[in-house]
């Protein structure tokens, strides 16, 4: 009995974060999942250096790489992070554009 607790609470919490991924996937446009997925990120520590390669970030939001090179190339124009050697980096000034859009995340999607 107690196997089969833990089993099916396992996969309820599995079930239960791919519904809300899939939801906000649903939800949200791409660029404002790609910008709000990077100010949750840059919150802890400043400057942020993505870690991701361009091909997983695309794979984690579910946006087409392509499309992916096009939204930050338009959020480095806005002044919302910088492109430096392949890499996606936020520091003080581009998290501060980014609070403006995505403090609150039914404001900025």
């Amino acid at each position: 009995p107690a196997l089969c607790y833990s089993t099916l609470r396992i996969l309820g919490q599995i079930s239960s974060n791919g519904l809300r991924n899939q939801e906000i996937n649903a939800i949200f446009q791409p660029r404002k999942r790609l910008g709000y997925y990077l100010y949750l990120a840059a919150q802890s520590n400043r400057p942020y250096t993505c870690q991701y390669t361009r091909e997983e970030l695309a794979d984690t939001l579910v946006i087409n790489q392509r499309s992916l090179h096009r939204y930050l190339a338009a959020m480095e124009d806005d002044g919302c992070l910088e492109l430096k050697k392949g890499k996606i980096r936020i520091d003080e000034k581009h998290y501060k554009k980014l609070s403006e859009l995505y403090d609150s995340p039914s404001e900025g999607m």
